[in-house]
């Protein structure tokens, strides 16, 4: 199953129910995946690793669709989208500007636009009805950027205590991937801040070739078994393939807080001037 653009000819709420099929349709290609992992080992698979794909498969197969954000200019009325852009998310930003852009975009008319230089953020969290206490998920989101030399970090807030109103890069799980061009591209990164400072942190230096103008299609997945586990996937063809390691958090904070919120993380890294980056299709998933 592709998936299935949006060109204005069918009606708009027949495509809102063919993009949901589409992401129930990509989530059980990763339980097949998982499946298959399990079923037929590689030669040289890691033991741990192969427990923790057990218990990733337990727990994917609990998830369900929280909303999809399709960084739309108008209010969508549908159980499954998140219905406002913008107002349903708090956010807090030093970036140059950001705004929907209805000139790039995976879902027409718009996704979200950010221009950042070095050193600037966009950090979000989602309020929609029923993301805020998410202890264990993942959010799903496709990411482009414009220049070859363009370089971020992108990836997932989660865990983060902040009350609805606000959004804090304390007390909270950050979890990205190194996103761009000129050799940036591929490390990923797992954070753990308490109380003004870093608690835990871990990188895996892998290699990743990214290219400009180019929609890719993200995932990060959080889970609790002992350890907090977190994963990140990048579908290439139609499959989720696992990018790096899987990131083990020993310091397990917040499991039985009454919020636990998720949202987007952004951090610029290129030094000159401001640089565009692109955000559309956002899924919330969870238990």
């Amino acid at each position: 199953m592709s998936y299935p653009a949006y060109d204005g000819r069918i009606d708009f709420h027949k495509w809102l129910d063919r993009r949901i099929d589409y992401a129930y349709h990509m989530q059980n290609r990763l339980l097949e995946q998982l499946e298959k992992q399990l079923e037929e080992p590689p030669k040289h698979a890691c033991e741990r690793e192969l427990k923790i794909t057990e218990s990733q498969l337990r727990f994917e197969r609990k998830l369900k669709l929280y909303g999809i954000e399709l960084w739309y200019p108008y209010r969508v009325k549908h159980e499954k989208i998140i219905p406002e852009a913008l107002s349903d998310w708090d956010i807090e930003s030093d970036a140059n500007y950001w705004e929907l852009d209805e000139n790039v975009y995976v879902s027409s008319p718009s996704s979200l636009k950010i221009c950042a230089g070095d050193g600037q953020h966009w950090f979000s969290l989602c309020k929609a009805s029923g993301t805020t206490n998410l202890p264990q998920g993942k959010i799903i989101t496709y990411g482009r950027f414009t220049a070859s030399d363009d370089k971020c970090d992108l990836g997932v807030f989660f865990r983060n205590q902040e009350s609805v109103g606000a959004v804090t890069k304390d007390n909270t799980y950050v979890v990205y991937i190194q996103f761009g061009g000129a050799d940036y591209g591929g490390p990923i990164t797992g954070i753990l801040f308490v109380n003004g400072g870093v608690a835990e942190d871990k990188t895996y230096l892998i290699g990743y070739t990214f290219s400009e103008k180019t929609w890719y299609h993200f995932q990060f997945v959080w889970w609790e078994e002992y350890l907090l586990f977190a994963r990140v996937y990048i579908e290439e063809s139609g499959e989720w393939k696992q990018h790096g390691k899987t990131l083990q958090f020993h310091k397990v904070r917040w499991s039985d807080s009454s919020i636990n919120r998720c949202g987007i993380y952004f951090f610029g890294r290129q030094d000159t001037g401001g640089r565009i980056y692109n955000i559309d299709d956002t899924e919330i998933w969870g238990p």
